[in-house]
């Protein structure tokens, strides 16, 4: 039988490893020195639609690059690009989101549970 994974857990260092050396992904490479760009900027260098789905498409190429893009507020920028300050913004930004999703996600298990 296959253990489950502890879902409430933070990261292990296996986690952590650096990704293996791969070709850059297109969205890093249009990063690349660029400082922040917008989703409008990028989804149009990429060719997505300026819509709701071209924004989708930009986020799912940002979590694919393995965490070598940070999204923000300000838009995208490579995570090697980010100074100090931005770096820890945009982490504790996301540990954030995090927390409200697994709240969100608890609420929702009560709920179910006191129907």
């Amino acid at each position: 039988m296959t253990a489950q994974p502890d879902l409430f857990t933070g990261p292990t260092s296996a986690h952590l490893s650096a990704p293996a050396a791969t070709p850059a992904p297109p969205l890093v490479r249009l990063l690349k020195g660029a400082g922040w760009r917008t989703a409008r900027q990028l989804t149009e260098a990429m060719g997505f639609p300026n819509s709701e789905s071209g924004r989708r498409l930009l986020r799912e190429a940002a979590a694919e690059s393995k965490g070598q893009v940070a999204g923000g507020q300000k838009g995208y920028k490579l995570t090697i690009e980010l100074t100090d300050e931005e770096f820890h913004h945009a982490c504790n930004w996301m540990n954030s989101q995090a927390a409200e999703m697994t709240a969100r996600v608890r609420d929702m298990m009560l709920a179910r549970n006191n129907k």
